[in-house]
């Protein structure tokens, strides 16, 4: 193994990755990296593929380096950012060893990068669970302005992103839906959720592009996209739909959930119905219906998805509203001998309206939106009749001045207001029960319209009624459509205020979150400097206590030793003059002595104690802790004789027992009165002091006499009954 990258290793924070190429760190391992790795790797083939050549990877974010190493090994040229040195350490080690492989790494913020990336330097980007503590530093807004310049600036990205029900500090930063901070781009998906080594609760994986269309295997480029079907569609589906229109294909995007929560259950349910729908039919359409070929279609608990060829053409609505000339006849004849054959199979389109009408340059009709055709003969709105709401859409095409804008659909529903040949038509269609009508009879009379009797032959007192006040009532809805145009002018006119209101004070909140940054970081440094200065005055005051205490154990045992002396030679020679006083002087040079000794054992002491913290963080020392702890026992149990092995034993689990009782007083105290009530006090006692004997060298903590003490008794008289006071307090 490198030693090199054995120490790096063994010096991280965290080993939060896989270490790339060496299996004998997978236990320590905070998280598995094999599955995201095969998630990331599939969407990083597919977009190479589609590119047909290798990508240019940033790892945002990198840990260890191990998906940046992985991603180098299938081609890439991958470059790794992370804030923390210990793990640019590690990477730079690992790339020394696979030198074959193009990947280097930068020590730096993610956020700083993003500034300064430049469109095209970079065609892929991951981000795996770094992107929580950003938005707990920089709050949500800024995090979204930066993944939008990133999607700008990248072809696809994937994002791991954290939730804010997990029960961590940054938790309260984060937005209620991590959608939030990507629901600015424009094409998004949820391809995974892994769980972490912090919580029971799975952080769900994001793939995102401004460019492409990443859809499992699938991988298309969009240049064009919406919310909306159409363009006047006026966010009919709350924005739970995402439509993607490239060269030859067009996406549906389906979200079975929005972040407004407006999207009602039932509507959410008629999302995946009309996407199941629509599935089916484009799969088995009915023979000599004209479908577009489907490419992929599928959905999850989150979202569902289909990919189909876009046909050529444009909208009837749109071209209605350009007020081009048309080939009615043609489209009513087109469209009509499509709902045929859909009949003729028990299906039925619940939503036949112009912008569900594609026409193309040479006049050739496509009815679309697969989704909304079933076996229900019922349409999506009022009037809820088919045959009905078919009659509107000829008023529709036929009446478009009268009959355009508004929310609701017009109540242009007879046929006595329509030009003369399409009025007998319907009329006739009319004339039939209700029980009777079918596209195949319209299709029919409509071939024969020229033929049959004109409606001013054949109209009724009542007819006339209805065709009147069918025209009051369209002229009222005119005007309601003109203040309906008129009031979406107005909220136009509001949002454009509201949104320079809010650019002008998004720049100036910018602005003073900018300067008070720059203050508060001013006032953190200050306050961090200041913590490193406390911290160091409280060291030096800590070790000069603890200086002071060993000084004065030490003068204590000092003096103990020349009160001793000074008593044996009392004893043996009382009548000597000269040794009446113990002399000052010997006493400080010994307490000099004494103190170069403790400033010598204190410098041994420092250098064993780093030698020791330099053991015990080691690997070495970790992975032999077992050896340590079962080692010797078993060692002593096989070498030694079993009565010495029993013998030891036993004394070592006395004294294991003894200490945990004598630094426990509540303990120790119940334990006596026990030991007392049994009679097994006295044998206790023995047992005790064979454990623990008395050793008479340890320093013994008294209270030391004032320094003149001894000098300032010049009667000999006095003095040995002062050192006997003295030295009974010490053994005391």
């Amino acid at each position: 193994m490198n030693t090199n990258l054995q120490n790096l290793v063994s010096v991280l924070p965290e080993v939060y990755q896989t270490i790339y190429g060496h299996n004998e760190w997978d236990g320590d391992v905070s998280r598995d990296c094999s599955e995201r790795l095969d998630i990331i790797a599939k969407n990083y083939l597919t977009l190479s593929k589609k590119l047909n050549r290798p990508l240019r990877v940033l790892d945002l974010g990198c840990a260890q380096g191990f998906f940046s190493l992985s991603l180098a090994s299938l081609g890439a040229s991958v470059h790794g950012i992370d804030f923390l040195q210990e793990n640019i350490n590690v990477c730079n080690a690992l790339a020394d060893e696979n030198r074959t492989l193009t990947v280097t790494f930068q020590k730096g913020r993610i956020e700083e990068i993003i500034e300064t990336i430049e469109p095209g330097h970079y065609d892929f980007v991951i981000g795996l669970s770094v992107f929580h503590h950003i938005v707990h530093e920089h709050g949500i807004e800024r995090v979204k302005s930066w993944l939008l310049k990133l999607a700008n600036s990248v072809h696809v990205i994937i994002l791991e992103l954290a939730l804010k029900s997990e029960p961590l500090y940054w938790a309260v930063s984060q937005p209620t839906e991590p959608r939030e901070l990507i629901e600015q781009c424009s094409f998004y998906q949820q391809i995974a959720h892994f769980s972490t080594h912090l919580s029971n609760i799975s952080r769900p994986m994001f793939i995102i592009s401004n460019d492409y269309l990443i859809i499992n295997d699938y991988c298309e480029k969009f240049y064009k996209w919406s919310l909306n079907p159409y363009e006047d569609a006026n966010s009919v589906h709350k924005g739970s739909r995402r439509y993607f229109f490239g060269k030859d294909v067009v996406c549906k995007l389906y979200h079975f959930s929005t972040l407004s929560g407006t999207l009602l259950p039932a509507e959410s349910e008629r999302n995946l119905v009309e996407l199941k729908q629509e599935i089916s039919f484009l799969k088995t359409p009915p023979p000599g219906f004209p479908v577009p070929k489907l490419f992929l279609g599928g959905f999850d608990v989150n979202q569902g998805w289909l990919v189909m060829e876009r046909f050529e053409g444009i909208l009837l609505l749109e071209r209605i509203s350009q007020e081009e000339i048309l080939d009615v006849d043609g489209i009513f004849s087109q469209l009509l001998e499509q709902l045929v054959i859909l009949e003729k199979n028990g299906l039925y389109h619940d939503d036949i309206r112009t912008w569900n009408i594609l026409v193309d340059d040479s006049g050739e009709l496509k009815l679309i939106d697969y989704g909304s055709i079933s076996s229900q003969p019922k349409d999506c709105v009022w009037p809820d009749n088919i045959f009905q709401s078919f009659c509107i859409l000829v008023n529709e095409i036929l009446n478009p001045k009268s009959t355009t804008g508004g929310f609701l659909r017009p109540a242009a529903l007879s046929p006595f207001n329509l030009p003369e040949v399409y009025a007998s038509w319907l009329s006739s269609f009319w004339s039939y029960p209700v029980a009777e009508w079918s596209f195949a009879l319209l299709l029919e009379l409509f071939h024969k319209r020229k033929e049959l009797p004109k409606i001013t032959d054949l109209k009724n007192g009542l007819e006339i009624w209805i065709g009147a006040s069918e025209k009051v009532t369209m002229h009222n809805q005119s005007h309601i459509h003109q203040v309906d145009a008129l009031m979406n002018e107005c909220r136009a006119r509001v949002e454009n205020i509201e949104l320079h209101l809010e650019h002008g004070l998004s720049e100036k909140i910018a602005q003073i979150k900018k300067d008070n940054d720059i203050n508060i970081e001013k006032i953190e440094s200050q306050i961090s400097s200041s913590h490193g200065r406390i911290q160091q005055i409280e060291q030096l005051v800590n070790e000069s206590i603890i200086q002071k205490i060993d000084f004065l154990k030490e003068q204590g045992l000092i003096f103990e030793k020349a009160l001793l002396e000074y008593k044996n030679i009392i004893a043996s020679d009382g009548n000597n003059q000269e040794l009446t006083l113990l002399p000052h002087e010997v006493l400080q040079v010994k307490i000099t002595e004494a103190e170069q000794r403790i400033d010598r054992l204190a410098a041994e002491n420092s250098a064993l104690q780093t030698q020791i913290q330099l053991i015990l963080q080691s690997r070495s020392w970790k992975m032999t802790a077992w050896w340590r702890t079962l080692g010797h026992p078993i060692k002593n149990f096989i070498v030694k004789p079993k009565r010495h092995v029993i013998k030891s034993g036993t004394k070592i689990f006395l004294i294991k027992t003894a200490s945990y009782i004598k630094n426990r007083p509540l303990l120790k105290k119940r334990v006596l009165k026990g030991l007392s009530f049994t009679g097994l006090y006295p044998l206790s006692i023995k047992l005790y002091q064979r454990v623990f004997p008395i050793n008479n060298s340890e320093p013994i903590s008294v209270e030391l006499p004032q320094e003149d003490i001894l000098t300032s008794y010049k009667d000999n008289t006095q003095l040995p009954s002062l050192v006997e006071e003295i030295y009974l307090k010490i053994k005391r």
